[in-house]
């Protein structure tokens, strides 16, 4: 049986709508992020760090965070996308406390 941690100590979770227009999609860019984790916070950093991509498709994806994460995995994603020194932009189309949101607006 599967121990469930109480209500209030799980991290409210966050879903980030990006989307990317130049030469790069939207799933590289989540693991040009993943890299720039380990570059700005290392290993220890990067393990505390909640950072999953929950679809994705052409150049919009959705990625799921946690609260407390959203800052540094937004600077991550931006970061992530300077150091590959492609010709592409970052756009946050929102973020939304559901993904049933997010599937709303896309």
């Amino acid at each position: 049986m599967k121990a469930k941690l109480p209500i209030g100590l799980a991290p409210p979770k966050r879903y980030v709508i990006i989307e990317v227009k130049g030469d790069l999609d939207a799933y590289k860019l989540v693991g040009l992020a993943t890299k720039a984790i380990q570059d700005l916070y290392g290993v220890l950093g990067a393990c505390e760090l909640r950072l999953a991509l929950r679809y994705s498709k052409g150049k919009r994806a959705i990625v799921e965070t946690t609260n407390r994460d959203l800052p540094k995995i937004l600077t991550a994603l931006a970061f992530g996308l300077f150091k590959s020194g492609l010709d592409a932009q970052l756009r946050i189309v929102g973020v939304h406390g559901t993904i049933k949101k997010c599937f709303k607006n896309i």
